[in-house]
């Protein structure tokens, strides 16, 4: 009777396809991390540009109109705009910045699956240990694109709201100082 075959072992990771994909799926988070770090900073600029603007142009309408200046019915609408988008797009920075600003959030590898890798620490290096790091960035990967893209939609409803806020009061200056 004949024995069966010995089985194969389980190639090394480096004789297999999966450590030339590695760094691909590696490199593509780090682009990920590096835009959501990008929109991050691009909210705080949003808040601290509403902000300042905000400050700049209820200067300009009081040095304009002097400091007892109370505004026509025909200028509260506008002026209420204005502010409401300046006060807006800060909030709509803010929050794009701040959604999903938790390790969970972003779909970071957890630590009880980083706990059972630790468990075969001194296994070779092998094809199936590869593939398990792969699915998991992969999914780190899905989820920080799909955040990001959010964080970004939102952001771009900031940057809207403040370029109208700035349209609004620019119109409102030019309306006080023509008059």
């Amino acid at each position: 009777m004949a024995s069966p075959a010995p089985a194969s072992p389980e190639p090394a990771l480096k004789d297999v396809a999966g450590s030339i994909y590695g760094p691909i799926i590696a490199a593509q988070l780090d682009q990920e991390r590096a835009r959501k770090s990008s929109i991050d900073t691009r909210c705080a600029a949003v808040v601290t540009s509403s902000g300042v603007l905000l400050g700049l142009f209820t200067g300009l309408l009081t040095l304009i109109e002097g400091k007892d200046f109370h505004p026509p019915l025909g200028l509260l609408i506008p002026l209420a705009l204005a502010y409401a988008l300046f006060v807006g797009a800060g909030v709509a920075a803010i929050a794009a910045s701040a959604y999903g600003n938790t390790i969970e959030g972003f779909g970071e590898v957890r630590v009880p699956n980083l706990r059972a890798w630790v468990a075969g620490w001194t296994s070779p290096a092998s094809a199936s240990a590869g593939l398990q790091v792969a699915n998991e960035l992969l999914n780190l990967l899905s989820v920080l694109r799909g955040k990001n893209l959010k964080k970004w939609r939102i952001l771009l409803g900031a940057v809207i709201a403040e370029i109208g806020a700035v349209i609004a009061f620019v119109a409102i200056l030019f309306t006080q100082i023509v008059r």
